[in-house]
């Protein structure tokens, strides 16, 4: 059986894979607690007849926030 010392090319791909997990996982966590603030958003939103927010949390910025941050999800899940 191989050991792997450390500073090998076999431990560092070792050591970035698990950074890549570890960021594919915040980056689909933070982006799905997003997504459902921007539903919050949504489902506060007074006039019912409009599907539009009045603004908050990236409607502003972004036509749709909760499409972005449904893109970013997949994207984190991807990386994980």
């Amino acid at each position: 059986s191989q050991s792997i010392s450390r500073g090998s090319p076999l431990s560092e791909q070792s050591r970035m894979s698990q950074i890549l997990h570890l960021a594919g996982v915040a980056m689909w966590a933070a982006s799905q607690y997003a997504n459902y603030c921007c539903h919050q958003s949504l489902a506060r939103n007074k006039d019912k007849s409009r599907r539009v927010s009045s603004g908050g949390y990236l409607f502003n910025i972004v036509t749709c926030p909760h499409y972005f941050f449904e893109i970013l999800s997949w994207g984190g899940f991807n990386l994980a």
